[in-house]
Formats: structure tokens, sequence, C-alpha cells
């Protein structure tokens, strides 16, 4: 009697194909550049999960180099495996769920919790700007989780509104942190994979710390503390402190231009805000805010000053939990010229490299109305409030609640000081890893 045939040899992602014989597929979710996420059903315990597929294959074409897709496939591969050991070692409320993960038939997978709502790009994408009271509270949630990871070592290194997301759990709203992907540990006998070089760019370019676009090796958990400014800034002012359309033109603002003022984008918005983004921008990590934490609670004091009911999140069983030791940022070449900038980037980040595009988008097989989820390795503009924030629903039994007012208030001074420093020339010959633009209720961010 003949034996049941194997699985196919190849696997197929099409609706009711099984995956390492555990999870079969249900809906596509999102495709990106870099692979696809689709709804599944777990077969012994008939629980929804969401898998994240990577796609085994070259987004940047290297001239005169035959071995560099292999490398690059090698690359991801291992970056998939560490982006579920990464985030498998945070347990907190605050970060999505990993589940399970493997390789089946050539194809890397990632299992994790399947969430609903929307990412905090998208809801920006909507009303444009949040209040103090609203951003307080998003932001003190990303605290709470960034305190933790930083704590056990791990920085994240691709924080931005799509990998923050936003999900009704029992009528409340509850903050996941995606995509530890490209997380470094900071502690070397922590076997998270191995760290990543100096003069390798990874991020999404509008979000990187001046260090991290120029590739140094030394990124530590404050360059999580600027991209959480970054991300700060632009939702109560309605646009990014700094705007372009070229990777090249965003290493070169990042590491040599000034940033823009809030009280420039939004009149509303006074030199007490000015001052605190200066510090939380600071180009020089010692003169930043040195904890999430930190950095959270002095926003919240410009709400107060304004008037509004400002409430940070509890810190949870974790309080007072010790930051890892920092060793002094090693000296700068201080002083160096905008021209020095552009021709160092130039030759580490542009030459033989296809230049990626920040207007690139990913696209959707799915209709918005249906449940959203997110998966990790995700990526708004206006100068005025909007009067309020329905966000829609996600599916038919589950509706995102309203979200939160954009309503903002008249500033009034506060004692947030800081200073800038100067341009940062990049060293070595940064390579940079592809990163991601999607936009989207339904955005997977690849």
């Amino acid at each position: 009697m003949p034996s049941p045939p194997g699985p196919p040899l190849k696997l197929e992602l099409v609706p009711g194909a099984v995956v390492a014989g555990k999870y079969r597929l249900v809906e596509l979710l999102r495709r990106g550049g870099m692979g696809s996420v689709w709804v599944a059903t777990h077969l012994s315990l008939q629980s929804p999960v969401a898998i994240k597929f990577m796609t085994m294959r070259s987004r940047i074409a290297i001239a005169g180099d035959p071995s560099a897709e292999q490398e690059e496939e090698a690359l991801y591969r291992t970056r998939f495996e560490r982006e579920a050991r990464a985030a498998a070692q945070i347990r907190a409320t605050n970060v999505v769920q990993i589940l399970d993960y493997g390789i089946d038939r050539s194809i890397p997978y990632l299992v994790m919790e399947l969430l609903h709502g929307e990412d905090l790009g998208t809801r920006l994408g909507r009303v444009k700007r949040l209040s103090f009271a609203d951003t307080t509270s998003i932001l003190g949630q990303i605290a709470r989780a960034l305190d933790r990871a930083h704590a056990t070592g791990l920085v994240h290194r691709d924080l931005k509104p799509e990998n923050i997301f936003l999900c009704n759990e029992g009528g409340e709203e509850v903050v996941k942190i995606l995509d530890f992907g490209v997380a470094k540990a900071l502690n070397p006998d922590q076997k998270v994979g191995t760290p990543t070089l100096e003069g390798v760019v990874v991020g999404t370019p509008h979000y990187m710390s001046p260090e991290q676009a120029v590739g140094h090796a030394e990124v530590d958990h404050r360059s999580d503390l600027w991209s959480l400014g970054v991300i700060a800034f632009t939702a109560i002012s309605g646009r990014k402190p700094f705007e372009g359309e070229l990777f090249l033109e965003m290493v070169v603002k990042i590491c040599s231009g000034v940033p823009a003022k809030p009280s420039a984008v939004a009149p509303d918005l006074g030199p007490d805000v000015d001052r605190f983004f200066e510090r939380a921008l600071c180009r020089d990590p010692a003169g930043r805010f040195q904890s999430a934490r930190e950095l959270v609670t002095a926003f919240a004091e410009l709400g107060r000053g304004r008037g509004e009911q400002v409430v940070l999140p509890s810190t949870g069983t974790y309080a007072g939990v010790k930051l890892p030791s920092v060793p002094p940022a090693p000296p700068r070449k201080r002083g160096g010229s905008f021209v020095i900038v552009v021709v160092a980037a130039a030759i580490g980040v542009g030459m033989g490299f296809v230049v990626w595009s920040l207007s690139e988008k990913d696209t959707s097989d799915a209709a918005p109305s249906r449940v959203a989820t997110q998966a990790l390795d995700a990526e708004v503009a206006a100068s005025s409030p909007a009067p309020s924030a329905s966000a829609a629903p996600t599916s038919a039994a589950l509706e995102v609640g309203a979200a939160p007012s954009a309503s903002a208030q008249p500033s009034t001074p506060s004692s947030a000081a800081a200073s800038a420093t100067a341009p940062i020339v990049p060293r070595g010959r940064p390579k940079p890893l592809p990163s991601s633009t999607a936009t989207g209720s339904r955005d997977v961010g690849y």
C-alpha cells in the first residue's frame, strides 16, 4: 500500500496552505517588499494568529558583485531569526507577542498574536495632530516597553509610527511595539545574534538618529530615544522635523541640518516645546534624555502647563529597573562642513547602490474594513489640528474606540532646556539595508 504523499516540495502561500504542519493560511493581509503577512489558524488550538513570511530576494542592486544577493539572503535569514529571539526576550504588555518561528521549505516565518486596531501612522494620517494628553498616553506605554527592553540590553533601532500599533483590548487602547527585527544586543554575552557591524545602516531614515544614519557601531538605547522624540514631534505638530525624498538627502539633513522648530510648524506650540525638542533631538547622545521615562515625564509637563489632563501610564511591576550602563561616547570630530557631510554620505551610502526612495509604497491585497494587523519591520502632515478622530472599525465584531482628540491648547512657558551640537560627520562606509516606507491601516510595513 503506497504511503500518503508528503507536503509539496515548495510552499505556496495561498489560502488553505498548511505551514510547518501546524498553521492553515486563511487570508493575505499585506504583501510588501520583504515578505507578506497572513491571517492563519493554529490547527490544534483552532486559534487565529498572524504569520509573517520572508521573501528571499534582493531589494538592493550592488554593482559588480555577483555574490551580493546570496549574502543578502543570508543576512535576511539571520535578521529574521534574530527578530524572533529578540522580541521573545521581552515579556511586556506593550510588545507584540511572538508565538513561534521557523523555516518551512526554505521560507522563514514568524507567528505572532493577531492584533485588532490601527498603527499610529494611520491615525496621524487621518487626524494629523494629537493633543499632549493623547500623545503622552501613547508615549508613556512606548516608554514602559522601551525601558524594559533597554534594561535587558536590547535596542529597537526602527521605532516609527508604523511600528506603534494601537489595539482595542476590553474597551481600552493598548499600545504594542512591533519589530524588534533590527534589535541590537548591548551586552556581548546576550545571544541575540551577531551585532550589527559598523558601517551598516539599519532603520527607517526619517526616524534614524544621526549615529545610526551614518552606521556607527556604538549605537545604544539613546538612539531609540531620538526616534521617540521624532515620533512625539510628528504627533503634536503634524509633520516630521526632517523631510526628504531620498535616503542620502535624509542622511545629510539628520547629520548636519537644523530640525524644524515645532513653534514654526504649529504656532500654538511655544518656546518651551522648542526647548524640549532641542534636547530630545540633540545630535550628541549625551545631551539627550537618558531614558524613555525621563523623556515622557518631561513631555507630560508640557501638557500640564497647557491645562491638559495628562496621565502617565504606571510603570508596572518592573518600576525602577536599572538601565544598562552606557560608556561615554568616543570623541567626535566637530565642525565638519556641510560639504564634507554630503561627500562622506555619498561615498558611504550612494556609491554602487540604487538609491532607495522614501516614496516607495507597498501594496495591500485586503479590504481596509476587515481585521487589521501589524507585523514586525514596518514605514503624515498639516499645520492645524483636526477637531476629532473616530477610528474606523477594523472588523464586524470589533471596532476601535474613538481616536484621541486632536485639539491643541494655548502654550505657556516651561523649563526644558538643551543645546544642539555640531554635525556628525559620517565615518566608515555605511551599507544601507532596505527600510520600509509603506503606510495604511493594514500596512505590515516591509
